[in-house]
């Protein structure tokens, strides 16, 4: 059973997240609300919270219960010990400020989602995902959504030059089962994807995992398809600037994780990037001649 402490043990996220292809249609519902507004369970009562979620009590108890926690109390005060440990950081203070036009409100969130995106992913986290990437004795699969394609190209371009055998995953599905034909149990999948999720890339992160591969994702939340399949992810609230959604906070996150992993291979990094600097400077591929 999950205790009430926090800090130390299991986000709420991450025990959604290790159940979240079970769910029940009741259970995602709830599992919606409990994520989008912890103050639900915090503070309401099992009756109100069914209410909210249009359901039952005794659906809520059995959805604490499947969480792994000792009744719906149990829940309430892991919630609460996890919201008095958030409410104390400026980022969440900086929330509740409402900006007055269009223009600051994409600022404010663009901002919000970056600190965000570092409050929940945990050095830890980060670590053992770059671990899994650093340390992976075969390929490294990247497998990226179209609206996270910029992010993916920013992975295998910055990774390839830390470590040998890294593979952009694109194209039709005829393609993609002719790219990773090879793939096995030495290799590693990074995935990204956030809601509306592609089912092209979490079908293909799934089939490297069948192979054996393990899978590292940065997505938006323990209810992504991703999040269920990964041994490591971290999450990232993704905000609206304009009409899109930004990928500010995944870009972040996938430089943390490159920077991370370029740490633990610096000896063999450096020679790559000593090696690619002579490639850049015979074929003179940055225009600068003998400047």
């Amino acid at each position: 059973m999950v205790t009430a402490s926090v800090g130390h043990g299991p986000s709420l996220d991450r025990l959604v997240a290790d159940i979240g292809t079970e769910l029940t249609s009741t259970e995602r519902r709830l599992a919606e609300l409990v994520l989008a507004d912890p103050t639900r369970v915090a503070f309401d009562t099992v009756a109100e919270l069914a209410e909210r979620a249009d359901t039952s009590g005794p659906s809520v108890m059995r959805f604490a219960t499947r969480l792994g926690f000792d009744g719906y109390s149990a829940m309430q005060r892991f919630v609460r010990n996890d919201l008095a440990a958030r409410l104390t950081r400026p980022t969440d203070r900086i929330r509740s400020d409402e900006p007055a036009d269009a223009h600051e409100a994409a600022r404010r969130n663009a901002h919000t989602s970056i600190d965000e995106a570092f409050d929940r992913a945990t050095p830890d986290e980060i670590a053992s995902m770059a671990d899994v990437i650093a340390h992976a004795c075969g390929r490294v699969w990247i497998v990226a959504s179209e609206a996270s394609s910029p992010v993916a190209q920013l992975l295998t371009s910055n990774l390839r030059l830390v470590r040998p055998g890294v593979v952009q995953v694109t194209g039709s599905a005829a393609a993609i089962a002719g790219a990773i034909v090879d793939a096995g149990p030495d290799d590693a999948v990074i995935a990204v994807d956030v809601e509306r999720y592609e089912r092209s890339v979490s079908d293909t992160a799934r089939l490297l995992v069948e192979r054996g591969a393990v899978m590292v994702a940065i997505t938006d939340g323990p209810l992504s398809p991703l999040a269920a399949a990964a041994t490591h992810w971290c999450g990232v609230r993704v905000p609206s600037i304009g009409p899109f959604d930004s990928a500010v906070p995944i870009v972040a996150m996938a430089e943390l994780v490159i920077a991370e992993v370029a740490a633990r291979r610096r000896d063999a990094a450096t020679e790559r990037l000593d090696s690619a600097e002579h490639a850049w400077s015979t074929l003179d591929a940055f225009g600068r001649g003998d400047r």
